[in-house]
């Protein structure tokens, strides 16, 4: 009887000790020669396409670079001295404040300014700054959009309210290696008479001529 419930005893002893030790994860084996080729050519073919496809654009950019660098050369603007300068000069009364400018050079937005932007800038900082760019050589077209309100107080505040559109659209030369210079300059038109929201308008200036 002892014998039996000593046999017993151990046999729940080492039950408790099997269930006691963690399970050890079987780890997988190792891939076989063929496998490890397959991966190994599978790498290469990766690299190698990859490689070939980098020189690839490496070569489109340089060659995009080179063609560039022929263009410019060649229309003269490759050292800057082929370019435009546009600037802004305002004759208004006090009465006016330029309120937006736009320029569109041959059909796209260059330059645009906002009175509304500039308002806790110094009063520098308030004015359409003078515009300068690179232009191939040929003719083009340059659009101005200008926009006054007005700046009135006392019985004549009313006018601030008035956004007052004025456009021009204008084509010019540019010649190789020149710069050209075109002025805007805004005025009053008309006489003592003439409406308030009939009197702004712009005078257009190329390297030093007016436009008819």
């Amino acid at each position: 009887m002892k014998k039996s419930l000593l046999a017993i005893q151990f046999i729940i002893l080492i039950l408790g000790i099997s269930l006691a030790l963690p399970v050890v994860a079987q780890e997988e084996p190792p891939p076989t020669e063929v496998q490890a080729d397959k991966i190994s050519q599978g790498d290469k073919e990766f690299s190698s396409s990859e490689v070939e496809r980098l020189k690839e654009t490496v070569l489109d950019e340089k060659l995009q670079l080179r063609l560039l660098r022929h263009l410019t050369k060649k229309d003269g603007i490759a050292g800057g001295t082929t370019k435009i300068l546009i600037s802004f000069l305002s004759e208004m009364s006090s009465r006016y404040q330029i309120y937006s400018l736009v320029y569109k050079l041959d059909g796209e937005t260059v330059y645009s300014f906002f009175y509304g932007d500039t308002v806790r800038k110094a009063d520098t900082d308030k004015k359409p700054r003078e515009y300068s760019q690179p232009l191939a050589p040929g003719t083009h077209s340059l659009e101005i959009q200008a926009v006054h309100t007005g700046n009135d107080t006392g019985v004549f505040s009313y006018l601030n309210d008035y956004k007052i559109l004025t456009e021009k659209k204008f084509s010019f030369e540019v010649r190789k290696e020149n710069s050209t210079k075109i002025d805007l300059i805004a005025y009053e038109k008309g006489w003592i008479l003439t409406d308030f929201k009939e009197r702004p308008d712009l005078r257009i200036k190329i390297d030093g001529s007016f436009l008819p």
